[in-house]
């Protein structure tokens, strides 16, 4: 048998004290129905598998993405898992824009589902037939006028496949499925479409051939955003220029999400880009 040991994974950073000890008991954990689901119905050994986090939210109500904006707080997720099994980086579905307060308030957010998928690796010496097992502790912030935390441990136990077998389908391969189809590319994918990034000093300038618009989710705080996120993220038509601040040379690299609508480079891209020299 695998033995245990706890791994942290975590979704988000959680600030203040929305999400303080004791959330599992918050009515927020009523809000939202946390699920961990495996694309596959084993394990093979020497491969990876890819998990699930599946956050069901009610009606009406949202969850942050991992830059949740001017006033939210993204999930965070404690993975425990096995001896021999080691997790990669969580990829995120985009998000939608929410802006509020007036006007003034942009955040980043999930309604209905919010689907965090985990590729986890399984050592080659695991043995077949026994038993692999992982949990997650979750919380999060669930928003509609008001904000109220919660949280749940889930958990899911999948059989060890002998070494080059081929597993199958397990009942939730439609979670990863629909996942595949609504997560963004990567930035290669999108520059072999057209889709170009540059610098001219501090203003990043994004192009898509024949695009009818372009709207950027960007990561943050790698440079704090770009300047007026709420008007200057989104543009008509083929090119949106992206106006950083003069720390923008100390990021390494700008990074975020850019929705490309129309022309051949439609669909969702992972950008990122080297951030302009100083001087």
């Amino acid at each position: 048998m695998l033995g245990r040991t706890p791994g942290r994974l975590a979704a988000g950073a959680l600030v203040g004290a929305a999400c303080a000890a004791g959330a599992f008991a918050q009515p927020g954990s009523d809000l939202v129905h946390a699920r961990l689901v495996a694309e596959d119905a084993a394990a093979i050994a020497g491969e990876t598998v890819r998990i699930a986090l599946v956050f069901d939210i009610a009606p009406e109500w949202h969850l942050y993405w991992r830059n949740p904006g001017d006033t939210g707080v993204s999930p965070t997720v404690d993975l425990d898992l096995p001896a021999g099994a080691s997790a990669g980086a969580i990829a995120w579905p985009a998000p939608e824009r929410y802006i509020h307060g007036g006007g003034a308030l942009l955040d980043y957010i999930h309604s209905g589902r919010l689907t965090l998928v985990v590729p986890v690796h399984i050592d080659a010496d695991a043995e077949p037939g026994t038993t692999l097992t992982i949990s997650a502790d979750a919380e999060w912030l669930v928003c509609k006028e008001a904000c109220i935390p919660g949280g749940a441990t889930v958990s899911l136990s999948l059989p060890v496949g002998a070494p080059g077998a081929t597993p199958d389908a397990s009942d939730d391969r439609a979670v990863f499925e629909a996942f595949d189809r609504a997560a963004p590319g990567s930035f290669d994918a999108a520059q072999s479409r057209g889709v170009r990034a540059s610098w001219t000093g501090a203003a990043l300038t994004i192009t898509a051939p024949d695009a009818s618009s372009l709207v950027f989710y960007p990561d943050e705080p790698r440079v704090g955003g770009p300047k007026d996120p709420i008007t200057g993220c989104v543009a008509e038509g083929a090119r949106l220029v992206l106006e950083y601040g003069a720390t923008a040379a100390d990021a390494g690299r700008v990074t975020g999400v850019l929705e490309v609508r129309g022309g051949p480079g439609a669909g969702l891209w992972e950008i990122s880009v080297p951030a302009p020299p100083a001087g």
